[in-house]
C-alpha cells in the first residue's frame, strides 16, 4: 500500500513525509483498535445472548398492563434455543506450570497474559445443576466431565 505514496501524495496534495509516519503510526495503532472494537462488539453479543435466556425473546406486541402503562410480550425460549446458547465452549485462563512443586516458573509471563486476555466475559445465568449438565455435554469422548484440562 505505501509502496505507491507519492502517487497519494500528488492526489491529495500532501508532503510524502506526512504519509510516511502516518503510515508507520496507522501500522501500530489499527490493530489495536480493531482488537478492542472486536472484543467489544464480542461481549455486546454475549450479553445480548444473556439478556435473551433471562428475559425470553421478542413477540413484537406491546400490552397495556393493570396500571396504565406499557410494555412488551416476551416469550420463552424454545429448549433448542436455550440449549444452544447455553452450551458453548467458554474459554478459560491458562494455569500450566504454577503447580507448587515446580522450581522455575517459566510460563509466568503466558498465564498472566492469558488472565489479562479473558478477565472480561459475560457469565451465563445457569445454576450449579445446569452447569454440571453442561459440562457433561460438552465432555469429549473419553473425557470425565469436572477434571482439570492438561
Amino acid at each position: 500500500m505505501t509502496g505507491g505514496q507519492h502517487v497519494l501524495a500528488y492526489v491529495f496534495r500532501l508532503p510524502v513525509q506526512w504519509l510516511t509516519y502516518g503510515f508507520r503510526c496507522a501500522l501500530f495503532v489499527v490493530p489495536f483498535v480493531t482488537y478492542h472494537a472486536t472484543k467489544r462488539a464480542c461481549l455486546g453479543l454475549q450479553a445480548a445472548d444473556r439478556r435473551r435466556l433471562l428475559n425470553g425473546g421478542d413477540t413484537g406486541e406491546v400490552r397495556r398492563t393493570a396500571a396504565g402503562g406499557y410494555e412488551e410480550a416476551r416469550t420463552l425460549l424454545s429448549r433448542e434455543e436455550a440449549y444452544r446458547i447455553m452450551v458453548r465452549d467458554t474459554p478459560r485462563p491458562r494455569a500450566h506450570g504454577t503447580e507448587a512443586w515446580r522450581w522455575f516458573r517459566k510460563h509466568r509471563l503466558r498465564n498472566a497474559l492469558s488472565r489479562w486476555y479473558f478477565r472480561k466475559s459475560v457469565e451465563l445465568p445457569v445454576g450449579a445443576w445446569e452447569r454440571r449438565r453442561v459440562e457433561f455435554v460438552r465432555a469429549g469422548p473419553g473425557e470425565v466431565p469436572g477434571e482439570a484440562e492438561s
